[in-house]
């Protein structure tokens, strides 16, 4: 499945959930996506000339963290070299409230040290935030043992981790 595939999906499955939208979201992939996929693999032998610009990418559902929050969202993370692109969708925010966004290292039950920080979001008037922001990472934060964390206040204060999710590979 493709990477602009996956990113409208994971929009779409937000917006439905917010009710934003009508219908269902479905999310499958085909036969033939899954074949297409295989058979390129199987013809690549031996060192590829693309290695390290392709990049990586992982998901995360973020769900509430803490008493009385009710954010929860989507998150996608594409990372080339040492720049991370995070598509976000965040619903159940106080309208117009203003929040961080960090990759930590770690996992939500256990949580780490900052391993990228991106632009602050703005909630709108519906308390939904669907966003695309880029941060640097000089490690691999696309990946397991990584995860997302939305917070209460804006940088540099932070505030109360409100939602979390941990990455796994899209």
């Amino acid at each position: 499945m493709s990477r602009i595939r996956l990113t409208a999906l994971v929009t779409a499955a937000c917006l439905v959930s917010a009710g934003l939208v009508a219908g269902t979201a479905t999310i499958s992939a085909g036969s033939s996506d899954v074949e297409r996929s295989a058979s390129h693999k199987s013809k690549k032998k031996g060192k590829s000339k693309n290695k390290g610009k392709r990049g990586r990418s992982a998901i995360a559902t973020l769900d509430p963290l803490g008493a009385g929050s009710t954010a929860k969202g989507l998150g996608y993370v594409k990372q080339k070299r040492k720049k991370a692109t995070l598509s976000i969708a965040l619903l159940g925010l106080a309208p117009g409230s203003t929040h961080a966004l960090h990759i930590h290292k770690g996992s939500c039950a256990k949580q780490g040290a900052i391993a990228a920080s991106f632009p602050d979001v703005t909630a709108d008037a519906s308390g939904s935030v669907l966003a695309k922001l880029t941060a640097a990472a000089k490690k691999n934060i696309a990946r397991k043992r990584y995860y997302v964390q939305a917070h209460t206040a804006a940088s540099p204060s932070f505030g109360v981790p409100i939602a979390c999710g941990n990455l796994r590979k899209a």
